[in-house]
């Protein structure tokens, strides 16, 4: 009895190890319909690249995918290739067997590293030293394959997703080891090396606090918003709460660094309509590539576009071509702001989506002044995206097929750019909203240092 007991164990053992493995032919399968999403839906497909290069990156993917062992290692295959499109919401997410696999990995880098000026640093035993390579594979090589991982075209952005999530970023790329043996340099240009133990992942259970506003010195108000993704009414309960407070105070700090965005249409229009008594609008316009996948799409979230269903059912006739549509005015949440006083929006490179649409609206009507590091995002940009999800792996593609025109026209194919920058290392974008407020006005104005 025993005997037959084990067998099953072992036999279930080898179906379920077999199951979640995935043959060459399904590898395939799921490229050819990656590849085919994204040339029927993606808007302004070769805007940053070319039809040839693309081509050629398929061949070399197709010859790859005979050496690739696992879902993970897939999974990077398809990464290289979707961020060689260099579009901010065109991306991958994950299975959940990749993230389930990465959770319960035990062999993970332990240290936190820091991008700056194309150098990479990590702090150990309290000492900020120059990291050279890991395992003998040069700091810039290993740079390059996360940079890759990781998608748009902001290297400010990709910088900052990959200091975040660097251990992520490193499983994905080149799995995990036992030991990380790392050449550093410190500052009087020693030359060490350190062998360190793979880590297990912690989660972060801390939930930061969404947003909160405090009074600072003298009457300046300050509101933090790690996103925009929460409910609306309990945040309409918690600005109306702050009535009294804004009413008083003649300077307030809005401060949108590390904001990854979120809804844009509610919580952005009520923050804005709060502080702010002009008119304005989103953006300029926005043009669609109307697909038959992105046509479906939008008849589902008609209400979202602001569009009634006749209307959409109109656009049938518009299938495969692009369409325009001009911004109105925004929904009027309020009749008069609350606040009537001077505004500083506080940005850096990870300030991204909804967040940054709210800053360029701050700074092409000129309502208040922009402060940090350049956004995380062109603020004309590729916006909405539909998602897709692969046949055999379930890895689920995002195509975005919208492109959303800032509201001054123009794109400069950069991220926000602030009116005064901070240095990231040293001088914070808050002490110099603060030393603008106390001493009038600021001399020399900051240059990019980027």
């Amino acid at each position: 009895m025993k005997k037959k007991l084990v067998v099953v164990l072992l036999f279930s053992i080898f179906i379920n190890r077999f199951s979640l493995a995935f043959s060459k032919k399904q590898y395939i399968q799921d490229f050819k319909y990656l590849e085919k999403k994204i040339k029927e839906n993606q808007m302004n497909l070769y805007d940053y690249t070319t039809e040839k290069k693309i081509q050629i990156l398929e061949n070399i993917y197709f010859s790859n995918l005979k050496y690739v062992k696992n879902v993970r290692e897939f999974y990077s295959q398809l990464a290289y290739y979707v961020s060689s499109f260099g579009m901010n919401h065109t991306f991958l997410v994950p299975s959940r067997k990749i993230n389930s696999d990465y959770m319960k990995c035990q062999l993970l880098f332990p240290l936190k590293i820091v991008i700056e000026k194309n150098a990479c640093f990590v702090k150990y035993h309290g000492e900020l030293y120059n990291l050279l390579n890991i395992n003998r594979i040069p700091i810039n090589t290993i740079l390059g394959r996360l940079i890759a991982l990781n998608f748009g075209r902001n290297i400010l952005r990709k910088n900052a997703q990959i200091e975040a999530r660097f251990s992520y970023f490193y499983y994905l790329s080149f799995g995990p080891t036992k030991y990380y043996v790392l050449t550093l340099m410190s500052n009087q240009n020693k030359l060490i090396k350190i062998r360190l133990k793979g880590k297990a992942n912690k989660p972060n259970k801390q939930k930061k606090q969404q947003y909160f506003f405090k009074v600072l010195e003298k009457n300046i108000g300050y509101i933090k918003l790690q996103s925009f993704s929460f409910k609306f009414k309990p945040f309409k309960k918690f600005l109306d709460s702050k009535m009294v407070d804004l009413k008083k105070i003649k300077n307030l700090i809005i401060d949108l660094r590390n904001n990854t965005g979120g809804n844009f249409p509610l919580i952005g229009n009520f923050l804005i309509q709060t502080i702010y008594s002009g008119s304005y609008k989103e953006g300029s316009q926005c043009k669609i590539r109307l697909s038959p996948d992105v046509y479906n799409h939008i008849l589902k979230f008609h209400i979202q576009y602001g569009l009634a269903k006749s209307k959409v059912y109109k656009l049938k006739k518009k299938i495969n071509s692009i369409i325009i549509l001009k911004e109105k005015k925004e929904k009027k949440f309020r009749t008069k702001a609350i606040f009537k006083g001077k505004i500083y929006i506080l940005i850096n490179r990870r300030t991204y989506s909804a967040a940054i649409i709210f800053a360029t609206i701050f700074k092409d009507y000129h309502i208040g002044k922009i402060i940090g590091e350049e956004g995380g995002e062109n603020p004309t940009s590729l916006m909405d995206n539909i998602r897709f999800v692969l046949p055999n792996t379930k890895i689920q593609l995002a195509v975005s097929y919208l492109l959303a025109i800032r509201p001054n026209g123009k794109n400069t194919h950069h991220g926000l750019l602030p009116d005064y920058y901070s240095n990231r290392l040293g001088e914070n974008a808050l002490k110099i909203a603060l030393d603008i407020i106390n001493k009038g006005s600021l001399s020399p104005l900051r240059q990019n240092p980027y």
